[in-house]
């Protein structure tokens, strides 16, 4: 679905049109919809980066940030 107002356009993506990895301890990935979500934690009126971010789906992005702050040269 897209929403567009007079100066803006933003897209919402259908619940079967988002999916979410998470890889496991032993190196394998979990592959899930968010429509297998629905019902139980995704509403409609949701935001649906901010739920995500905040673990409600799993899927949570761990991201190492040490290369990028050796290179800022924040770190040794």
């Amino acid at each position: 679905m897209k929403v567009c107002a007079r100066h803006a356009c933003t897209y919402t993506p259908d619940l079967d049109e988002v999916w979410l990895t998470e890889k496991r301890a032993d190196g394998s990935a979990r592959l899930g919809a968010l429509a297998d979500f629905a019902g139980e934690r995704v509403r409609k009126s949701q935001n649906l980066e901010n739920a995500y971010l905040h673990g409600r789906f799993g899927a949570l992005p761990h991201v190492d940030q040490t290369p990028l702050l050796r290179a800022l040269g924040l770190i040794g």
